[in-house]
């Protein structure tokens, strides 16, 4: 009997730390996204400022010879920022599905938490936890 409530253990266990690290993960990945979109905006931008500074200075003396030029290298810079950014940054419809599954994991693991601490107190037996563990595992699917 104890090595079955030790498998047990070790399922919900097993369940309780993988649910922790996808929850651990998702956050991760959403922190960095955030930070690599503040810097894409950024740098996209800064190279927007400058080339419309250098065209304001250089705009007296050559407007009819630096507009065609200026104008196909901001058109440029910005298909080839759009061509880039999957490179750098997840689709938002993805994020948007983890943002929303977040508080999902908290919540799942808090129903195998207490699973396992009635398997660990003895108030649950063996067929009972299994079947509460199969009935979220149900759920959540």
């Amino acid at each position: 009997m104890t090595n079955s409530n030790n498998l047990i253990d070790g399922t919900i266990w097993y369940q309780m730390k993988q649910i922790k690290t996808d929850w651990f993960y998702g956050t991760l990945l959403i922190d960095k996204n955030n930070k690599y979109e503040n810097r894409y905006r950024l740098f996209i931008t800064i190279a927007c400022s400058v080339i419309g500074l250098l065209i304001d200075i250089d705009s007296c003396k050559y407007l009819d010879k630096l507009m065609p030029l200026t104008g196909s290298i901001m058109g440029w810079l910005i298909s080839g920022a759009k061509e880039l950014r999957p490179w750098f940054l997840k689709d938002t419809e993805t994020l948007e599905q983890i943002k929303t599954t977040l508080p999902l994991y908290s919540f799942y693991f808090t129903k195998m938490k207490s699973i396992f601490d009635k398997v660990r107190d003895g108030s649950l037996n063996k067929e009972e936890a299994m079947e509460r563990y199969n009935a979220e595992i149900q759920s959540i699917e």
